[in-house]
Parts: structure tokens; sequence; C-alpha cells
């Protein structure tokens, strides 16, 4: 069973003024900075993500959405996650794990 987060995405975030004006979505590198915080949140500051692998946006996410994020643990360095808006999924990918902060980036 995966671990869920549950993000209010507020409407006043300065990204929705260029992204996109008229019709404004959360940038998915801001979906991935929140999956990146709740999987730190979770195992503290001793795992930070290495790479992403297998991302995939399905949907766009809209100002005021609330914003699921589902982690499942596929091993010591490897979390695969699914973030959704309501039942819909809205992206979805594994993340690699470096074993702690000073691991240098390959």
């Amino acid at each position: 069973m995966a671990d869920t987060a549950r993000i209010v995405i507020d409407a006043g975030e300065p990204f929705f003024a260029g992204h996109f004006p008229g019709d404004p979505l959360v940038p998915g590198v801001v979906i991935l900075e929140r999956v990146i915080e709740e999987i730190v949140r979770r195992a503290g500051a001793r795992r930070w993500p290495r790479r992403f692998d297998a991302v995939k946006f399905l949907s766009p996410l809209r100002p005021g959405a609330v914003l699921t994020i589902e982690l499942d643990t596929i091993d010591t360095a490897s979390v695969h996650f699914r973030c959704r808006s309501g039942k819909t999924v809205v992206a979805a990918g594994t993340v690699t794990l470096r074993q702690d902060n000073t691991e240098s980036q390959r």
C-alpha cells in the first residue's frame, strides 16, 4: 500500500503568472519538486533524489487543486510515485535515491 500526502496547490503561486496566462496550470517541475519534498520529509535528510526515470505527465493540474502524492518503495534505492488530482493520475514515475547527501551524482 502506498504512503500518501495531500497538498493544496495555492492559486496565488507566482509560477501561475507565466504558466500560462489565461489557462494556468502547474508546471511539471513544480509537481516533481513536491514529490522530492515528500520523499525527503519521509526519509529524512539522508535520502535525496539522484534521478527521475520514466516520468509521465498525464493530465494538467490546475490552481486550487488538491495534489495527492502516493509513494511506493521499490527497493532501498528506488521509489515509485503517482500524483493524482481526485481520481485522475496527473504524473507518475520512479525516483532513484542517493544513499546520502554526500554521494556524488554520476
